[in-house]
């Protein structure tokens, strides 16, 4: 981003998990600290680094942190998420659920930016749902897409949102501003 390669990592002391921003030089010799944007007491609960490897996504000078944390007992029934939004020109951390990691907060997937929004994917009960978060204003909606939605979806612009359908793969285009879904 910028010409600067980004990391993010989990740095383990005797009594936390340090959740780290680094740069690192494009040729490898130098690795530097950018900010440390979580921390985490060591306890019931494991750090596990940035989500499992994928790509660090950076938009408009903020890089966005989907965030996994487990618990050690029953990985099962205690997984912690949260999805932040780092303001580089601040260093200032955003959570976009009121509680920043959570047993309540439903996994982020599938994200992406355009614009001054960044857009995600939660599974709710059986249906997956497609949110947008305002990063300045810090708003949150959901959009009302089709029965099926997959999770699949390409946003064109403020307005116009292609996905697909679980079922029969059919391509369908939403527009946000009246509502309307069509079917290709």
């Amino acid at each position: 981003y910028g010409g600067t390669l980004f990391a993010a990592a989990v740095e383990e002391t005797d009594t936390q998990y340090l959740y780290k921003l680094l740069t690192i030089a494009l040729d490898g010799s130098e690795m530097n600290e950018v900010t440390t944007y979580y921390t985490l007491e060591k306890g019931q609960q494991k750090a596990s680094p940035y989500s499992d490897g994928r790509q660090l996504l950076m938009h408009r000078n903020k890089v966005i942190f989907p965030m996994e944390i487990m618990g050690q007992e029953n990985l099962a029934d205690a997984t912690y998420y949260g999805l932040g939004i780092l303001d580089l020109n601040t260093m200032e951390m955003t959570f976009v659920d009121e509680e920043a990691i959570s047993k309540e907060n439903p996994e982020s997937r599938n994200i992406s930016v355009h614009g001054d929004y960044v857009y995600f994917c939660r599974t709710e009960g059986k249906k997956t749902v497609l949110y947008r978060y305002h990063m300045t204003e810090g708003t949150k909606e959901s959009y009302k897409l089709l029965v099926g939605f997959s999770g699949t979806y390409l946003v064109l612009d403020d307005d116009t949102v292609i996905y697909t359908k679980k079922s029969g793969n059919v391509l369908c285009v939403h527009h946000r501003a009246t509502g309307e879904n069509e079917e290709k």
